[in-house]
């Protein structure tokens, strides 16, 4: 029974542990999710989808109803001809008119039937979606290639550790028989000495690169937004870099690329809403309501007495002079038209020379990691060769101790090979 309980828990132990593994597209994917910049990435577009919405509220007839009630404080005076009283022509007479208070319910309507700068400012607004769409696309891209940046650098980071834990060994084997020898009267003290010095070294080297596994796990959890003081823990196979064709080149499927050309477009429609604002709109409005007028405040009694009004109109206007507004609207946006084609121009020429030299980075970082991985391995049955002919007696710990030396020599030399070629693979994927 308990032998199965152990099974079990072991068991359970090993399924916690690789749920907790992982890998570099959850990595990824958490980020996304997690990450306040893509948040408002997605609300911009939300935003941007609503301005179009408001915008269309223009074509609508707009309907209020309108509640007034007035206290006349002081009746109005009018003046009226002084021979309607029988006074002499050249007089006049002040005559107050009304009630004291006064009473309106009504319901005021106006419908825009015609105006050209709606339509150009609509397609201005539903451009500022795609934008929106494709600056989230943009911002997607560079969260995935910081993650994947940080992801790397911790997997190179804990390879780094193992190599180093196992350098350990490998010094500790030679500091042994240093001891041995020197017990032998075989190695001098000074000798001694320096393998003692070189273990030593070596655990100081494991403290390092335990220090930057720390540091590149705080690195991967902050480009993945995740909790500073949850586990953070990825595979140990490295993730394979991405495959994609290099002949496969597309400046369009560049976010960058479809933002100017879209601010451009934008800009074309702006121009045009400024240009047609030079036109009349034509107008519908409407009013329907009631009136009271009473000497007393009883507009709600039964015999309160209400005079209807209603009346429809079309209304046209034409901007006459406007203080030149307009006309200085067109020419900030021919200048804006300009300067947008202008940085249209200078992504092209970015575009091609970011793409062929990271394409050249990114296959002699290749070449120059096959060549140090095939020496990192000829090394490696060296110094195995090494090590039987040592405990064979056949060589000095000297001897050991400078195979060593060679292979964590060629360890690094292959770690930095292969680091370069993650960023360089990772660069290539971005710019083209």
């Amino acid at each position: 029974m308990k032998k199965l309980f152990l099974i079990l828990s072991c068991t359970l132990l090993l399924n916690v542990q690789a749920q907790s593994t992982w890998t570099l597209e959850q990595c990824i994917a958490y980020g996304l999710q997690h990450q306040e910049s893509f948040k408002n990435a997605q609300i911009d577009q939300q935003l941007a989808a609503q301005k179009v919405k408001q915008s269309h509220t223009q074509l609508l007839p707009q309907v209020k109803a309108v509640a007034d009630l007035r206290d006349n404080l002081i009746l109005p005076t009018n003046i009226l001809p002084g021979a309607l009283a029988g006074l002499p022509s050249d007089q006049t007479l002040a005559v107050q008119f009304g009630q004291q208070y006064n009473a309106t319910a009504a319901l005021d309507a106006n419908w825009t039937l015609y105006d050209p700068g709606v339509s150009a400012g609509l397609k201005s607004l539903k451009k500022q979606i795609d934008i929106s769409e494709q600056q989230k696309t943009l911002l997607e891209k560079t969260i995935r290639l910081q993650v994947s940046q940080a992801y790397y650098a911790l997997w190179l980071a804990q390879e780094r550790l193992a190599i180093q834990r196992e350098n350990v060994s490998h010094k500790q084997i030679i500091l042994k028989d240093a001891q041995l020898k020197r017990s032998q009267e075989q190695l001098t003290d000074i000798q001694l000495q320096k393998a003692e010095w070189e273990f030593k070294n070596q655990e100081a080297e494991v403290e390092s690169a335990s220090l930057q596994v720390e540091q590149a796990i705080f690195q991967l959890r902050y480009q993945m937004g995740f909790p500073a003081d949850s586990v953070l823990v990825i595979q140990t196979i490295l993730p394979p870099a991405p495959q994609e064709s290099v002949g496969s080149l597309e400046m369009e499927r560049r976010p960058e690329w479809a933002v100017l050309k879209l601010q451009l477009d934008q800009e074309v429609w702006n121009q045009r809403r400024y240009k047609r604002s030079y036109l009349p709109t034509l107008s519908a409005y409407g009013y329907l309501g009631s009136q009271s007028f009473r000497p007393q405040f009883d507009f709600f009694s039964s015999n309160a007495r209400w005079y209807g009004v209603s009346y429809i109109g079309l209304k046209a206007t034409l901007p006459v002079f406007d203080g030149m507004l307009k006309a200085r609207q067109i020419q900030e946006s021919t200048l804006l038209k300009e300067k947008k084609n202008n940085e249209i121009n200078a992504f092209q020429k970015q575009y091609s020379f970011e793409v062929e030299n990271a394409k050249k980075a990114m296959e002699s970082a290749q070449k120059n990691m096959q060549i140090r991985n095939n020496n990192l391995q000829f090394v490696k049955d060296q110094y195995k060769n090494t090590q039987v002919k040592a405990e064979q007696g056949l060589l000095t710990s000297a001897d050991m101790s400078q195979a060593a030396l060679v292979l964590e020599e060629a360890q690094s030399a292959y770690f930095n090979a292969l680091h370069q070629y993650l960023q360089a693979r990772l660069e290539f994927d971005r710019v083209k």
